[in-house]
């Protein structure tokens, strides 16, 4: 599902990733954990394409549409989220007046 490898990220002159490798497969959990200022902000953001790794590649193998970048993924993702909760909401209302 996401395959990341040799990701390496800079803040200034801080060396913030170091080399991150890692995989995601589909229907496992992957939890990110940290200490405040060790990256997983950056990491995200890097897998999210809002900022460009310095060296190395992070591979989404799922749910990418042609000509759509990790951000656009991500943003769409959310929209359709936030589209089912609200189809939810509505089907439990209606189910409440049919009661």
């Amino acid at each position: 599902m996401l395959q990341v490898s040799q990701l390496h990220q800079y803040y200034g002159g801080s060396h913030i990733l170091r080399g991150v490798d890692f995989s995601a497969r589909q229907g496992e959990v992957t939890c990110l954990l940290g200490r405040n200022g060790v990256g997983k902000t950056t990491l995200l953001k890097c897998l999210m394409g809002l900022i460009p790794a310095r060296s190395g590649e992070a591979v989404s193998y799922t749910h990418l549409r042609a000509h759509e970048t990790r951000h656009d993924l991500v943003c769409r993702l959310l929209l359709e989220k936030k589209k089912n909760k609200k189809t939810n909401k509505q089907k439990k209302k209606k189910e409440r007046i049919e009661k």
